[in-house]
């Protein structure tokens, strides 16, 4: 989710940042670049309407300008992100923001160390829970991958028919995960609970009929629950198909080579990547 959280203010002072990833940057540089490209926007663009997003490789650059457009917050986040979610977090933190420090100058803003207060603030508003359900065959493919899920965790604390499961990332504590375990030959009954889930994973295998068949399954998501977001697992050969699937489904496709690459810290990376885009 939410990686980074910047508040410029006017003249490109950079007064509060937060980082909830060890990806540091320099929230000078970010500052200057935002008013900068505010400025650029102001001047090509009618009506003075500002640049509110900038879409980078994995992440997102969120802009919101408020108190009169003298302050901006920044975020970046996930493209995988539900924008619903990050709206209202963002709200949120505008809300906050104002009712505690709405009611200084502007040149109160350079005593930056009056704004640490807001980071438990951050801290709180920032914490979410991600629904991610995983679409997969009833198969000993299907019973591999659950296992590694489990690998590191004592299922004697989570659901004994694997069903559902909630964990953490472990870098990432305010980012609360919960994976739902769906049958393909069930899918029209399962329907119901993919329509709330934030993520949608289909195991894919390397088979041309199957692929086909993911086609209409993915419409019919898509119907159901238009803000979610729709992935692949890639389990098999290399080969074409991984590129074929890509193509034919439209949906990103994260390949694992075979049965062997399934393994917990994959697994794992591949939640930090669509989670968090790292």
């Amino acid at each position: 989710m939410i990686q980074k959280i910047l508040i410029v203010s006017a003249g490109g002072l950079s007064v509060f940042y937060h980082d909830f990833t060890e990806n540091l940057v320099n929230p000078q540089l970010v500052a200057g670049f935002t008013t900068a490209i505010n400025s650029f926007s102001e001047q090509i663009i009618v009506n003075n309407q500002n640049i509110e997003s900038i879409q980078m490789n994995a992440l997102k650059m969120r802009i919101a300008a408020f108190l009169n457009n003298s302050v901006h917050m920044i975020l970046f986040h996930n493209r995988y992100d539900s924008e619903e979610v990050i709206d209202s977090i963002v709200f949120d933190l505008q809300l906050q923001f104002i009712e505690s420090f709405g009611q200084l100058n502007m040149y109160e803003f350079a005593e930056v160390s009056r704004f640490n207060s807001f980071k438990p603030i951050v801290e709180e508003l920032c914490k979410t829970r991600i629904d991610i359900g995983i679409v997969s065959s009833q198969s000993e493919l299907k019973q591999i991958l659950w296992k590694e899920i489990f690998a590191k965790t004592d299922i004697s604390d989570q659901h004994k028919d694997w069903n559902v499961y909630d964990f953490k990332l472990e870098k990432y504590p305010h980012i609360g995960i919960t994976l739902w375990n769906f049958d393909y030959e069930a899918f029209k009954h399962s329907l119901p609970l993919l329509s709330q889930k934030q993520l949608i994973y289909l195991v894919i295998e390397p088979d041309f009929d199957k692929i086909i068949s993911l086609i209409s399954k993915i419409e019919q998501i898509r119907e159901s629950n238009p803000k979610g977001q729709i992935l692949g697992i890639f389990i098999g050969n290399k080969g074409l198909f991984p590129n074929f699937a890509e193509i034919v489904l439209q949906i990103p496709i994260f390949p694992f080579k075979s049965v062997d690459d399934i393994t917990h810290e994959n697994l794992i990376n591949m939640f930090n990547e669509t989670v968090l885009g790292v």
